[in-house]
């Protein structure tokens, strides 16, 4: 009787990543980023937080070096991007609203601190909005640097934006035909910029206003100061359809 004899089995060689991800940030991770400001704070407009996150739940400040860095609960490192404005000299208990951007998983914690009491609060995480996710797989300290430089620069408008004279002149043809009012309610839209006009009478009791340019060429107007002090909004003024 001949004896068959059975190759032994080899183990097989995990197929090799013909793909990897160059080092580096990728360029359109470097534009994500400078997206994030806006599009996050145009989306917590319409967020209500609940109970802030347990410390075991919340990220956490790490020593990196000679720095410290934010990690996510899981381990992966975060990028902040500051929300709210600098605070005016002399107001050091006024609040401060960050945002802890997970790339990875392209979720993001809001931070709230300072304050008197000088605490943390954080809630999360949320998706990062439409159009604003990372593509890149691993992100280095380095990555991660170059990513919150991108954040905190403004970003450059996508539109060409209107002029301060073009939307006096708006304003002035629909205030003559009556199509002009202010009311409590702010336009719920993403605002691309936000404009000052100056020009107007001044006083202690006098208006200021603002446009604040939507996409599609429109603006709407915020009224402030006045006898009343709150301030107020216009509906949308169509630049492209200014009544004659």
């Amino acid at each position: 009787m001949s004896t068959v004899r059975i190759a032994p089995k080899h183990p097989m060689n995990p197929i090799p990543n013909i793909h990897p991800q160059k080092p580096g940030v990728l360029p359109a991770d470097l534009k994500t980023a400078a997206h994030l400001k806006s599009a996050i704070k145009d989306q917590l407009k319409l967020v209500r937080f609940g109970q802030p996150l347990a410390p075991k739940d919340s990220p956490k400040l790490v020593a990196s070096g000679n720095t410290f860095k934010w990690v996510a609960p899981n381990g992966n490192k975060l990028i902040r991007v500051q929300l709210s404005d600098k605070p005016p000299a002399g107001s050091a208990d006024m609040q401060s609203q960050s945002a802890l951007v997970d790339p990875k998983t392209n979720k993001f914690y809001e931070l709230t601190s300072g304050g008197i009491t000088g605490m943390k609060f954080f809630h999360g995480p949320l998706a990062l909005p439409a159009g604003t996710q990372f593509k890149g797989k691993s992100f280095t300290d380095a990555d991660i640097a170059k990513l919150e430089k991108a954040a905190a620069k403004p970003a450059k408008p996508s539109v060409k934006l209107p002029t301060a004279a073009q939307i006096k002149s708006a304003m002035g043809a629909y205030q003559f035909h009556h199509m002009l009012n202010y009311t409590g309610t702010k336009v719920k839209e993403p605002v691309v910029a936000s404009i000052p006009l100056k020009g107007f009478p001044t006083g202690p009791d006098a208006y200021r206003y603002t446009a604040h340019v939507l996409s599609g060429n429109r603006v709407y107007i915020e009224r402030s100061g006045g006898l009343v002090g709150k301030p107020t909004y216009s509906n949308v003024i169509n630049l492209n359809a200014i009544p004659k």
